[in-house]
């Protein structure tokens, strides 16, 4: 074997040839090394605190290293100037790191996914041995971070709330989002600018919402959507299956759900009753259990934003743009594919849970029973089951914001109700 430097070939001599180590004599560590310098720099960052440490400039990173190499490595992923430029026919790609060149030349040009870099993936798939998982991979190190949405182990704790996560680039996202507000990836397609706290996300939005590349279809009777990944098409279809996969297992609740997210929400929602994110706005101490939740309220309570409706003088207006949207596609635009096929109703509806929800009428199902003691009341709708449910409670944290009211109230829905036929008549 043959080195570029003499530290490296001393380093393979010590490991390979004379299996020499170099240990810690510190208190419990033990740790060895191959070189000398190796277990010199190991005291002076780990035991002796000289490693200098190196911060990121960059406002809101939080990188830091006590490797100068590191450290100027990190800043180019900062920078805009990409120096390194693929030279294939026809393609313009540029990348402000060697690394990713590389990897963009042997994914897109050579076809090629490496798992170390000496060692070509093979054409075998690797399947999840969990039951009921249906993921597969080629990729060693995918499967192994896949394996980690199986696990109930929630390492990375947020240190400005209580809530947890199984991966640092979550906790990390949360972070940005809930509590910095940092979202520096801003979508420049005509002045959209709807802002992203992960360039992932805003690459997807780009293809999804303006590019409209959506190649994956379902084929499934007359559906025909289209989604932009396998996964999403995947959930999709559980819909026409019925299928769902992800159970409660607390306390035999034993309810189930078509995605795991649902199925998380559910257990915080019910069960572990969190409601972790507060409200910014001084004097206020409202508290939510979702992102979209918050932001209705601060637009609705605190900034008056209203999104009206431009539609040949419709004016009419909504908290927030989803609702809008909704309103375009199903009253002006006619865009309502789901009819009800019940004798003279003929409902058009823009949903398919919608026209389930809404059949539940013609047939009297009330599938979501309320389990407090001797009540045992259902409902059609799962919103209705939690605002029943509310007025067994004695706290009435919904309190009216027009002034001089002091009315208070066990559920929003309750309130937005007060506030419509008592303020706004």
């Amino acid at each position: 074997m043959i080195f570029k430097n003499r530290r490296t070939l001393i380093s393979h001599r010590n490991s390979i040839h004379l299996n020499v180590t170099f240990v810690c004599d510190f208190k419990d560590c033990n740790k060895s090394f191959h070189t000398k310098q190796y277990l010199n720099r190991h005291k002076n960052d780990v035991h002796l605190n000289r490693g200098k440490e190196r911060h990121c400039f960059w406002p809101k990173c939080q990188y830091k290293t006590t490797i100068k190499g590191n450290f100027i490595q990190h800043q180019l992923l900062h920078s805009d100037n990409k120096q390194y430029k693929c030279d294939v026919k026809d393609c313009d790609k540029s990348f402000n790191q060697i690394q990713g060149l590389i990897s963009h030349k042997n994914y897109i040009h050579l076809n090629k996914k490496r798992l170390k870099s000496n060692e070509l993936i093979t054409n075998e798939y690797i399947h999840c041995c969990y039951p009921n998982c249906d993921y597969k991979t080629t990729n060693k190190h995918h499967l192994k971070q896949h394996k980690i949405t199986h696990s109930e182990k929630r390492e990375f704790k947020c240190d400005f709330c209580d809530q947890s996560y199984k991966r640092n680039e979550q906790l990390v996202h949360h972070k940005n989002v809930i509590h910095l507000n940092n979202k520096k990836f801003i979508c420049d397609v005509n002045e959209c600018n709807k802002k992203f706290a992960r360039k992932r996300d805003l690459v997807f939005h780009k293809s999804c919402v303006h590019l409209n590349e959506k190649p994956f279809k379902c084929n499934e009777g007359n559906c025909g959507k289209m989604f932009a990944k396998e996964c999403i098409l995947n959930v999709h279809k559980r819909i026409h299956s019925g299928e769902k996969p992800f159970v409660c297992d607390v306390n035999g609740c034993n309810a189930s759900f078509k995605r795991v997210s649902h199925l998380s929400q559910h257990k915080s929602n019910v069960h572990l009753n969190k409601r972790l994110i507060k409200c910014d706005f001084p004097d206020c101490k409202q508290t939510f259990k979702q992102t979209n939740h918050l932001v209705a309220h601060k637009n609705r309570v605190h900034l008056k934003l209203r999104f009206v409706c431009d539609f040949n003088d419709c004016n009419k207006s909504f908290v927030d743009k989803y609702r809008l949207f909704q309103h375009k596609n199903f009253v002006h635009l006619n865009e309502s594919k789901f009819k009800c096929n019940e004798e003279n109703c003929g409902k058009n509806f823009i949903s398919n849970s919608a026209l389930i929800v809404h059949k539940r009428i013609h047939s009297g199902e009330k599938p979501f029973v309320c389990g407090f003691k001797d009540c045992n009341m259902s409902f059609h709708k799962m919103s209705y089951l939690t605002d029943h449910k509310s007025t067994h409670l004695t706290v009435k944290q919904f309190k009216c914001h027009y002034k001089d009211c002091g009315g208070s109230y066990a559920s929003n829905r309750y309130l937005q109700r007060h506030v419509r036929y008592v303020h706004k008549k």
